[in-house]
């Protein structure tokens, strides 16, 4: 008999996933700052939102969801903007592209997860007494 896992399971699994790319993304400019600007400049992502969201899709906030999103294609427009407005000569494009990378990968798994979109939209938590 194949091996199952049960749906909850697998959208905490996926979750998880999406939680990590996203806080690495967020905290990769102040790991590795030289990815991003010259060692005068300053770059810094706040992770705090994105730390909120995805608390609020474990706890089933059902507008996490569409929020998180949001956030995440902001973050890519700012990306995109970054890498078309690159004046240093492509020095900065790695790191950049990494981090447009991450935010992808976990917009993708969002999408296309089944097991997300039931787990969120199953039954909400009530955040208000």
């Amino acid at each position: 008999m194949p091996y199952s896992m049960n749906a909850n399971r697998k959208a905490w699994w996926h979750l998880a996933t999406v939680s990590t790319l996203l806080l690495v993304a967020d905290q990769l400019p102040d790991w590795h700052k030289l990815w991003f600007v010259s060692e005068t400049g300053h770059f810094h992502t706040t992770y705090t939102i994105t730390a909120v969201l995805v608390l609020g899709l474990f706890l089933r906030w059902r507008p996490a969801l569409g929020l998180l999103v949001a956030w995440q294609v902001l973050h890519l427009f700012l990306i995109y903007f970054a890498l078309s407005h690159d004046l240093s000569g492509g020095e900065y494009t790695f790191g950049y592209l990494l981090l447009a990378f991450l935010r992808l990968a976990a917009l993708c798994i969002l999408f296309f997860s089944a097991d997300i979109n039931r787990y969120v939209r199953r039954q909400p938590i009530a955040l208000a007494s």
